[in-house]
C-alpha cells in the first residue's frame, strides 16, 4: 500500500557525533513500523462513529501576547448539527468552559481573547455524537501557523527541530486536561551532542492547567534542538510555540502545534522547494532534520520525488491523459545515532528546481521535521512541519486561510498504483467537489498542486478524497508570511 521511489539529496550535517555518513542505496518500501504504545503517530479522525470525542488543542496565543492572536477552528460537514462542549485552559488561570451548537455542513470558530484572555490557551473540544475536525490557528507579526488538534494524550511526545538562537524563541506548551497532577522528563539534543537539562526534568503539570516552558532562556543559542518528552505519570498534550523574528536580516516565521505523539519508521512531506531565483522561481531551500531518541542507531533513507509537469497550473480534469512524473534521483543513506538528530539537506545543484514531495524511512522509530525557507518580499520566511506516518485515501482541513490570505493544496500520491482525486468545498449545500477538480489523475508516486485562490475557497473547509493513499499538505501564504501544515486523515479506530 506504501510506495517509495529512489531519489537523490545531499547531507548538510556531516557528521554526529562521528556517527552520520550518507552513500547512495535504494529506498525500502515496507510498512511503517510505529512507536507510540497504540496511540496514533500524528492527528487523524476516526474510521468509525463514536458517541463522543475529544480534540485537545495545545494552545495558541489568547488576546495579552503582545502583537498576537489565535483561534480554534470546529468543521462540521455532515448533514446534523451536533453539540460540543469547549473548555479553555488559559496560563495562570482557572478553566473557562461552554457548549455550543455547530451547524450542520458548517463551522464555528472560538476566539479565546474573548471568554479566556491570556498569553496563551489550550482547549478541549468534546462532541457528542459526532467526530467532526479541529484545528488550531496562530497568527502573530512574524507569520501565520495553522495546524490540527490531537483526539488524545500521549505518553510521548517529539519534536526533531528548534532554534534558540538570538534571532529566535522556542517555548513548550504543556496542556494537562486531566483533574490529578501530570509529571514530564525533557530530553534534548542539539547540533552538538546529546543532553539532559536539570531543569527540565520531573517537571509538574498541575491537573486542568496549561504551562509554557521558555526554553530559550535556559538552553541557550542553539541552531537545532529537538526534544524527547516522557510522561512518567498523569496525561499530558505537548505542543510548540518557535518564533524566527527576522532579526538583521534571519529567518522570519511562526510554528505553533502539536508535537509528535508517536515514533514511526516512515515518514512522508508532500511540499518541498527549491529555487534559484531564476526567471519563474523564488529562492527556496528545504531541509529535513531526522531525530532518534532511541537506544540504537538508525540507518535512514531520504528520497525526493519532483513535482508533475507544470504543478502550478489546474490539474487536468478527467478524461486528460495525466502527465508522467519525472524520474526521481538516488536517495541518501543517513545513520543517525542514539539520542541525537542530523540534518539533510535537500538544496543540492543534483536536485532539480522546483516542487517536490519527500519520503524517509528508516530501520529504527524516529522523528522528521522538514524546514521549508522561502524569499518572500526580500525577507526568508521560514517554517517547520512534522511528516506524516500515515497515508489515507481522505483528507480534512478545518480552518482554511486566515482572512485576506491565499492557499495552495500539495497532493502526494503515496502509493505505486494510478487513482483519481476529488477537491471538495464545504457550504451551505454541504460538501461539493470544485469545478475541474471533480476527478483529477494521479500517476504513481505523482505531487500535484491545487490553488484555492484560483476557486475563491482559501478560507473553506477543506475535504480531499482519493481512489489511493494520499498525503495532503496545505500551504497559506499573506503579506507577513506563510505556513505550511499536514491536514487530518481519516484514519485509526
Amino acid at each position: 500500500m506504501k510506495f517509495a521511489r529512489p531519489i537523490m539529496v545531499t547531507v548538510l550535517a556531516a557528521s554526529v557525533g562521528g556517527l552520520v555518513w550518507a552513500d547512495r542505496h535504494p529506498a525500502t518500501s515496507t510498512a511503517p513500523v510505529l512507536a507510540g504504545a497504540g496511540v496514533l503517530p500524528m492527528a487523524a479522525i476516526p474510521t468509525t462513529a463514536h458517541l463522543s470525542t475529544s480534540w485537545y488543542c495545545p494552545g495558541v496565543p489568547a488576546g495579552t501576547m503582545v502583537g498576537a492572536s489565535g483561534s480554534f477552528t470546529i468543521a462540521n460537514s455532515s448533514e446534523s448539527e451536533f453539540s460540543t462542549r469547549v473548555t479553555l485552559f488559559p496560563v495562570g488561570k482557572d478553566p473557562v468552559a461552554s457548549t455550543i451548537i455547530v451547524p450542520a455542513r458548517g463551522r464555528k470558530v472560538i476566539n479565546p481573547a474573548e471568554t479566556a484572555p491570556s498569553t496563551m490557551a489550550a482547549a478541549l473540544i468534546e462532541m457528542s455524537g459526532a467526530v467532526g475536525a479541529v484545528e488550531q490557528t496562530a497568527i502573530s507579526q512574524e507569520g501565520v501557523s495553522v495546524s490540527a488538534c490531537v483526539l488524545e494524550p500521549s505518553p510521548n511526545w517529539y519534536l526533531a527541530d528548534g532554534a534558540t538562537r538570538s534571532d529566535s524563541s522556542m517555548s513548550l506548551t504543556l496542556f494537562n486536561p486531566s483533574p490529578t497532577d501530570a509529571v514530564v522528563d525533557l530530553a534534548f539534543a542539539d547540533e552538538e551532542n546529546a543532553r539532559v537539562t536539570k531543569k527540565f526534568e520531573g517537571r509538574v503539570v498541575p491537573g486542568r492547567s496549561l504551562v509554557v516552558l521558555d526554553i530559550s532562556q535556559v538552553i541557550l543559542r542553539k541552531e537545532r534542538l529537538s526534544v524527547a518528552a516522557t510522561v512518567r505519570s498523569g496525561s499530558l498534550v505537548m505542543g510548540r510555540f518557535q518564533v524566527f523574528r527576522g532579526d538583521n536580516g534571519s529567518r522570519r516565521g511562526l510554528m505553533v502545534g502539536a508535537a509528535a505523539p508517536a515514533l514511526s519508521t516512515e515518514w512522508r512531506f508532500a511540499a518541498g522547494q527549491k529555487g534559484d531565483g531564476g526567471p519563474g522561481t523564488l529562492p527556496a531551500s528545504t531541509r529535513v532534520i531526522a531525530h532518534n531518541p532511541g537506544t540504537s542507531d538508525a540507518t535512514v533513507f531520504v528520497t525526493s520525488f519532483p513535482a508533475t509537469p507544470d504543478p502550478i497550473t489546474a490539474p487536468s480534469a478527467e478524461g486528460t491523459p495525466p502527465a508522467s512524473s519525472p524520474a526521481a534521483p538516488d536517495p541518501i543513506r543517513v545513520v543517525v545515532a542514539a539520542r541525537q538528530s542530523a540534518t539533510v539537506d535537500l538544496n543540492a545543484d543534483q536536485v532539480p528546481i522546483g516542487l517536490f514531495s519527500v519520503v524517509v524511512t528508516s530501520d529504527e522509530p524516529i522523528v522528521v521535521e522538514r524546514a521549508l525557507d522561502r524569499l518572500q518580499n526580500n525577507v526568508n520566511v521560514a517554517t517547520l512541519q512534522m511528516g506524516s506516518p500515515l497515508a489515507a485515501g481522505e483528507w480534512h482541513l478545518a480552518a482554511g486561510a486566515p482572512e485576506g490570505m491565499q492557499a495552495t493544496l500539495q497532493v502526494m500520491n503515496a502509493t505505486g498504483l494510478p487513482g483519481k482525486v476529488t477537491i471538495k468545498a464545504l457550504g451551505p449545500a454541504g460538501l461539493v467537489a470544485l469545478p475541474g477538480w471533480e476527478s483529477v489523475a494521479l500517476t504513481e508516486g505523482a505531487l500535484i498542486r491545487f490553488d484555492l485562490g484560483e476557486k475563491n475557497v482559501s478560507a473553506d473547509s477543506i475535504v480531499v478524497t482519493s481512489t489511493v493513499d494520499v498525503v495532503v499538505e496545505r500551504v497559506i501564504r499573506g503579506a507577513n508570511g506563510w505556513s505550511s501544515a499536514l491536514g487530518l486523515p481519516v484514519a485509526g479506530p
